[in-house]
């Protein structure tokens, strides 16, 4: 007869995504994770935390999206701009990633048409962009181009 000694060990993966409305935002949830973490005690277990980052967020330049906003309002008065603050929830976009060679500025464009009955959010089963809204983003952003090169 033998005897065996066995060790019994478990490993547990816990995944989510970190949504934040710019870096500051997201290094105070990090670091609150990291502090909830390493107040958890209990015997015999080792808890750690390792945070990883999928895709870059979006962290507009704050300087370049008032430029960009007050060019929209100066060359194309009839449009609408104002700031969606925080993160839209279930959206997702590569845009950060190119935002960490060159200042950016995202904005997002309507195109939803109750008129038509059209829902123009992504990933939505129902999503329908109203066509007309690419004459509205084209010229919002032609107006920000303007405004940058120091066009009137």
């Amino acid at each position: 007869t033998s005897t065996r000694n066995y060790i019994r060990f478990w490993y547990i993966t816990w995944g989510l995504y970190i949504m934040s409305a710019g870096l500051e935002r997201r290094r105070s949830v990090e670091d609150g994770l990291r502090s909830i973490v390493a107040s958890i005690e209990f015997d015999d277990v080792d808890i750690s935390l390792a945070l990883k980052q999928a895709l870059e967020g979006v962290n507009n330049d704050p300087a370049l999206v008032e430029r960009a906003s007050e060019s929209i309002r100066a060359h194309a008065p009839e449009l609408t701009v104002f700031p969606v603050p925080g993160v839209i929830p279930a959206f997702s976009e590569d845009f950060g990633s190119f935002q960490k060679s060159v200042p950016g500025a995202m904005y997002f464009l309507g195109v939803n048409n109750p008129q038509l009955g059209t829902v123009g959010f992504p990933h939505r089963p129902d999503y329908v962009a109203d066509d007309g809204a690419i004459l509205v983003g084209t010229k919002a952003m032609i107006s920000a181009m303007l405004g940058e090169m120091g066009q009137k």
